[in-house]
Order: C-alpha cells, then structure tokens, then sequence
C-alpha cells in the first residue's frame, strides 16, 4: 500500500511541474501578442463581449457593447466599467477594451469643478426665488414615514411659472408569476 502512494506522489508532483511549464509557455506566447492598453478614469470605452445566436452568423453579430465609462483602475491591467449610473459595476481586463471615439453621453462623475462650485450654484437658485433645498430635504424625511413603501415618488412639473410641481405616489409594485408558468403546479 505504501508503495502505491509513494508511485501516486511521484506521478503527481511530475505532472505538477509539467503543467507549471506548459503555463509559463502559454503566458509567454501570451505576451508577444498582447498590446498594453492604458485607459484613464472618465474615459469612455467599449467592451468586446461576443454572443451567438442562433441561425444567425457570427459575422453580422455585435461583438462590442457600450460606451462603458471607466469609474477604476485596477493596476496592472484590470478595469471598472459601468454603463450608465444606475447599472452594476463590471470588473474587466484592458484586452477586452477598446477606446470609443464616436459621440458619447455625458459622464457622471464629478471630475469637473470643486463641490463649493456645485454649493454656489444651488445657492444661486435659492436667492433667485427657487425652491429652498434644505427645506424640502427636511420635509421629505418628516413626510417618509407616511409614505408607503414601494416606488419613490414622482414629480410632475409644467412649466414653472403655471403652477408648481405635484408629488405622485405610486403605488408598491406588484411581482407577478411568468406567463409561461401558469401551468407549473408547485
């Protein structure tokens, strides 16, 4: 029995030192072909990520989405994209970019001006006879615990000098079984 575990060690450890040549090999080869891809953060980029369909060639396929906006870096190689500011974060490698030359929509980052610069502003409205920011800001937590839970509320505005904005609440959403699993007993 001895035997037959010292054989298996052996045989285990020699495969084990193949397969570390054959990666470096690999990672190698890798390397000749690779192109360094430097993006910076607020650069608008596309991101390969082909998909067959079927009955449908793959040359009349889409292999890029976006533009994806460039929120991180992760050094080496490694990038943070997300497509607008409500979708999920996506962690990818620089091959799979590309830079988006066309036009592209506006970033959401603050990469421009201070936040004081963005303070004057909001205070410029409140002296030119706009809403008071702080005041609503208090009156939505006061007003929170009324609402029902679900959708946030909708503002309805016409133009400003008819009358002023009205609040609609929605009502919750309601989760409804698929079409397809009418059917499906549980």
């Amino acid at each position: 029995m001895a035997e037959i575990q010292k054989r298996q060690h052996e045989s285990y450890t020699l495969a084990r030192q193949h397969l570390e040549t054959a990666a470096e090999r690999r990672k190698k080869e890798y390397d000749i072909r690779v192109k360094p891809r430097q993006f910076e953060v607020g650069q608008w980029v596309w991101y390969f990520y082909p998909r067959r369909y079927a009955g449908r060639s793959p040359k009349w396929c889409k292999n890029y989405q976006g533009p994806y906006l460039v929120t991180r870096v992760i050094p080496p190689c490694d990038f943070v994209i997300q497509r607008s500011r409500r979708c999920r974060p996506q962690v990818v490698h620089g091959d799979k970019l590309k830079p988006c030359h066309g036009e592209t929509p506006m970033s959401w980052l603050e990469a421009g001006g201070s936040p004081s610069d963005r303070n004057e502003g909001q205070n410029n409205d409140d002296q030119s006879g706009g809403p008071n920011r702080q005041s609503d800001d208090a009156a939505s937590r006061e007003d929170s615990h009324r609402r029902p839970r679900g959708r946030r509320p909708q503002v309805i505005s016409s133009t400003p000098d008819t009358c002023p904005p009205t609040e609609v609440i929605l009502p919750p959403r309601v989760r409804r079984r698929p079409a397809y699993l009418t059917d499906f007993a549980m």
